[in-house]
């Protein structure tokens, strides 16, 4: 039994070094009785069973309740210590995403000054002890503090995390590796510090690594949250620490640098690590001689790597570092393999590589979470299968075209198709081929590839018949890149149905149709709303107005039967919100079935009652399922035709995007099964872009930082050099304005010619380049282009020119500041 809020239930579990003959495992989980905390205890696994009278606890971490991060993850050094993780146990909801440092009184939970950066606290920590045969533990030396050291408790090994959320302990050198999850901030703040940042560390002897005071290899101001103001930046050499409620050490151990940091956009310094959302854990370090040898187990070609994995970006790469631990190079690993959330990872003692992935889903039973052991395979290699499906989803009857012709083998070979089509006796073994669907259901497409060694590999599709999908379009007037302040944007919703009809004919109920148009701070991205921290209500597509109803399914049994939009033993509760949306007496009569039970409505399956459950409480939970019937929470009610107002932004610093969404889920094919929902998303940005976010560029052209700020320009222009940014819509733009560097000398003679498709495509203007701003009228050209920018230079081909930095587009009347 186990307290399971917010992130807390089990959160680590590790098997003793000399499990073979002791068996005992160690548990961290969350527990409420007698006050919140968490306990790292030591148990007996015996026979699959752990024997809870065994229970020794080793220690506890005291708590404060609300969200957000645990840490939890256990692993030993070859000393037989015990290394746990422990998250700071802060709110970061209500810091704009940068440092949680609120010293007012009340808000110690969004204070990780008290946690993090306490000497005299265990949350925010990687701790390292010794435990012993009698269920205590001692400390081993060189942890940060010594034992006896006022203020300062002596398990700590690591200072200054975030959450920690998974780490690995080198069995060869004791060094510690682990993934630090970072704050969420996705651009630079004025008076508060960096963006948000995350990072790999290494260890090999104890030290402190900054949170919340910094992050990554970028320091926090010291901002005080009452007044908004700062006092300047932290010192990383000197570190201290006054807020109210730290019991700790005033001045800290100077800041240790990361392995490898990264934010949301792109990395000068790891460019391999992509861009998006962030979540990163560290996996083992190879050793081929703590596996078995044979045929199947790692080379050792991985001998000394570090495995990293990413949680939101889905890859794993290998990484290299050398004798004094630098990072050398990151190799990815199985780069054509699609992972579903990579959560943990392990090598066993049989050298397979066995990984843990969560799913696709927060919050959710994932039909693809899954266990997956990767073995070596030498010599002949196994061939990939692929199957394409087009269309996936239709009325009945439907035609499908299905092909295996983008399988691959790495080994050349000519591969062999065999087919399974639920539904049909029939045998493929054609590479491709169309099979007609007559009946409406979801029926099962299997595929099997086979090379002439006999090496094989399958996958499978599902294939719905029984309904057409609906197609929502927006249609805006006007630029469909860039929005203007004050311009009103004229826009029209499109909705149609096969089944349906339309919203033109009035078939469709507009009630049906969810519609909304926000404004999305600067610093954000629709990717880090969906993907970013989430509650369970938010996580989920039913509106908020029904949260009790949500919060009572969470509780019960319902999810073991029912997902919100896929089926598991029972249908989807978005199937069952469009079968029955808009009944009269929708509510009373399934809220009787939720506690009486019942089958015959969707096929066998029989659904359990729910005597313990009351009527208004079963009316809850109906009220939020039929909520599901639209996926857009519209913020106010709009028509779908008509004009938006751009508004001006108070702040002209601001530089945000409006988000244009909606979305229609049908009414399903027969007896309502098999609802079917489109959704559109159109963003329009603020018309200015950074320099470094160019598509393309001539050879040569680089990113540069400059100095030791976040500020990254584009370098090594010269003549003949070009960048070009692509796709871009030019409808209603009539002049480019270009900003530079200030410090850096543009030399004389040096412009810039403005053209469309290419460096030699169509010349649109050009400008000297005598200032660190220029504004560069421009001809009149409509649509979406790749606009290119081409830096001359005549008098001194060879010699640079300046550093630019942004481009601002704005219409000929008005120049965006």
């Amino acid at each position: 039994p186990v307290y399971k809020e917010f992130e807390e239930g089990v959160m680590g579990i590790g098997f003793d070094p000399n499990y073979a003959k002791n068996h005992w495992i160690y548990v961290y989980y969350s527990l409420m009785e007698g006050g919140r905390r968490n306990r790292l205890s030591r148990f007996d696994f015996r026979k699959d069973v752990i024997i809870h009278s065994t229970e020794k606890v080793l220690l506890e971490v005291p708590e404060q309740v609300g969200c957000c991060h645990t840490g939890g993850s256990i692993d030993f050094d070859s000393k037989g210590n015990l290394f746990l993780s422990t998250g700071d146990n802060t709110n970061p909801f209500e810091s704009d995403g940068f440092a949680p440092a609120d010293g007012r009184p009340g808000r110690e939970l969004y204070d990780a000054r008290r946690s993090s950066s306490n000497s005299n606290d265990l949350r925010g920590k990687i701790l390292r002890i010794t435990p012993k045969d009698d269920g205590t533990y001692s400390i081993p030396k060189d942890n940060l503090f010594a034992e006896g050291t006022p203020n300062a408790r002596p398990e700590i090994f690591v200072m200054g995390c975030r959450n920690p959320y998974r780490i690995a302990v080198d069995k060869k050198t004791d060094v510690l590796y682990w993934g630090d999850v970072g704050p969420d901030a996705g651009k630079n703040g004025v008076d508060r510090g960096s963006k948000g940042y995350d990072f790999w560390g290494r260890a090999d002897k104890a030290g402190y690594y900054g949170w919340p005071l910094f992050r990554g290899n970028h320091t926090y101001f010291d901002y005080d949250f009452a007044t908004k103001k700062s006092s300047g930046l932290h010192n990383p050499n000197k570190p201290t620490n006054y807020a109210p409620k730290n019991t700790g050490l005033k001045e800290l151990p100077p800041v240790q640098p990361p392995l490898i940091w990264y934010s949301y956009d792109e990395s000068l310094e790891f460019p391999w690590l992509g861009t998006g959302g962030k979540n990163p854990m560290a996996g083992p370090i190879f050793h081929a001689d703590e596996a078995a040898k044979g045929a199947t187990a790692f080379p050792e070609y991985f001998e000394n790597k570090f495995f990293i994995y990413e949680w939101m970006r889905n890859w794993i790469f290998v990484i290299t570092v050398d004798e004094n631990g630098k990072f050398v190079q990151a190799d990815p690993f199985l780069p054509n393999e699609t992972w579903s959330r990579p959560m943990d990872m392990a090598f066993g003692p049989d050298g397979a590589l066995y990984i843990l992935e969560y799913g696709t889903q927060w919050f959710a039973q994932n039909p693809d979470a899954r266990l997956t052991k990767i073995e070596y395979a030498p010599g002949n290699r196994k061939p990939i299968a692929k199957l394409d499906a087009s269309p996936t989803e239709g009325a009945a009857p439907l035609t499908v075209r299905l092909s295996g012709s983008s399988s691959k083998d790495y080994d050349g070979d000519n591969l062999t198709y065999d087919w399974t089509v639920s539904g049909s006796d029939q045998h493929f073994t054609e590479a491709g081929f169309e099979h007609i669907f007559k009946s409406p259901g979801e029926y099962e497409v299997k595929l099997k590839v086979t090379d002439p060694s006999g090496a094989f590999s399958r996958t499978t599709t599902k294939i719905t018949v029984g309904n057409s999908k609906p197609s929502v379009a927006w249609h805006l007037g006007g630029n469909q890149t860039f929005f203007w302040e004050n311009e009103e944007l004229p826009y029209r919703l499109e909705v149609s149905d096969a089944e349906d009809g339309n919203l033109a004919d009035g078939k469709i109920d507009p009630k049906r149709v969810k519609i909304s148009i926000d404004y999305l701070a600067e610093g954000k991205d629709v990717a880090a709303i969906v993907m970013g921290h989430q509650t369970k209500e938010s996580a989920t597509m039913g509106s908020l107005q029904f949260a009790t109803g949500l919060k009572l399914i969470e509780a019960s049994d319902c999810k073991t039967c029912h997902a919100i939009d896929s089926k598991v033993n029972g249908p989807s509760f978005i199937d069952i919100a469009n079968r029955y949306f808009g009944s009269e007496f929708v509510v009373r009569t399934l809220s009787e079935k939720v506690i009486k039970g019942g089958a015959g409505n969707w096929g066998e399956t029989a659904m359990s009652a729910h005597p313990n459950i009351s009527q208004s409480e079963a009316e809850d939970i109906v009220k939020y399922i039929i909520s599901l019937a639209g996926e857009v929470q519209a913020t106010a009610s709009l028509p779908f035709i008509g004009s938006y107002k751009i508004k001006t932004q108070e702040d002209k610093k601001e530089e945000g995007a409006y988000v244009f969404q909606a979305s229609y889920r049908d009414l399903g094919g027969p007896g309502g099964n098999y609802s079917l929902s489109d959704k559109q998303t159109l963003v329009l940005r603020y018309p200015k872009l950074m320099a470094r976010e160019f598509s393309r560029s001539a050879k040569g052209v680089r990113r540069e930082r400059i100095g030791q700020t976040d500020t990254i320009a584009v370098t090594d222009l010269m003549d003949g050099r070009w960048v070009s940014f692509d796709k871009i819509d030019l409808t209603g733009v009539g002049i480019l304005e270009l900003g530079f560097v200030k410090t850096e000398k543009i030399p004389a003679g040096t412009e810039v010619e403005i053209r469309t498709g290419s460096e030699s495509g169509r010349l649109l203007g050009k400008m000297a380049l005598n200032s660190a701003l220029v504004k560069i009228p421009i001809e009149a050209v409509k649509g979406i282009q790749n606009l290119v920018l081409v830096f001359k230079n005549e008098k001194d081909k060879g010699q640079g020119i300046g550093k630019f930095y942004w481009i601002g587009f704005g219409k000929a009347e008005k120049v965006p500041q």
